[in-house]
């Protein structure tokens, strides 16, 4: 037998190197091409990894793309100080989240995510779970934080009034230009509300 060791060939790439290739390639993608031109076989060729790499991880493309738009893009969404008036943070989480959704690509994905699943129910409710409930979470704290400090009502209807936000937002973002979701609007949206959420 011999003395000398035998060398190991190189071992695979850590799992994690791989996946955060394949997220960082659909980002990419996803910024600059239309959900039906991004394939798995393109994300495998240009993050240099196997389809099996892929599949080990997502069922299908649109999941992949959808935590690949979560795990990167919604990281952008920078946080919101407490300035103590529970109007004026309500306000300033909107312009947050009206700002991030201007900029181009991250309103391309939206759009795309939101027609894929009007014919994709699976994923539609994907969409819902991991997108869209994390924004209503995020407003959802912003008025219990008003309540809680006495400036909104506290017989307030939650989830109705986080309804009629997000219909005013989902509405301009299908049917109007991205610049129309601006920091005027936001204020607007707020002003128009305040006398149903104001505690007088």
């Amino acid at each position: 037998m011999s003395e000398h060791p035998v060398a190991r060939s190189p071992g695979r790439p850590r799992s994690a190197a791989t996946r955060t290739a394949i997220l960082d390639t659909a980002t990419a993608l996803l910024e600059k091409e239309s959900f039906s031109r991004i394939s798995i076989e393109r994300i495998a060729a240009e993050a240099k990894v196997g389809k099996q790499s892929i599949y080990r991880w997502w069922d299908s493309k649109a999941d992949m793309l959808l935590e690949a738009y979560v795990e990167r893009a919604l990281k952008r969404l920078p946080a919101v100080r407490k300035s103590g008036d529970a109007f004026r943070d309500l306000e300033q989480l909107l312009k947050s989240f009206f700002a991030n959704v201007r900029n181009p690509a991250v309103g391309k994905t939206i759009r795309t995510f939101i027609a894929e699943a009007q014919h994709d129910p699976e994923f539609r409710v994907k969409f819902h779970d991991v997108f869209v409930s994390t924004r209503r979470d995020m407003l959802r704290k912003a008025i219990v934080a008003g309540i809680e400090s006495g400036a909104f009502r506290p017989d307030l209807a939650v989830e109705i009034v986080i309804d009629l936000i997000y219909g005013a937002f989902w509405h301009r973002l299908l049917s109007s230009d991205l610049e129309s979701l601006n920091d005027t609007f936001a204020a607007d949206i707020v002003i128009a509300l305040k006398p149903s959420l104001a505690n007088v």
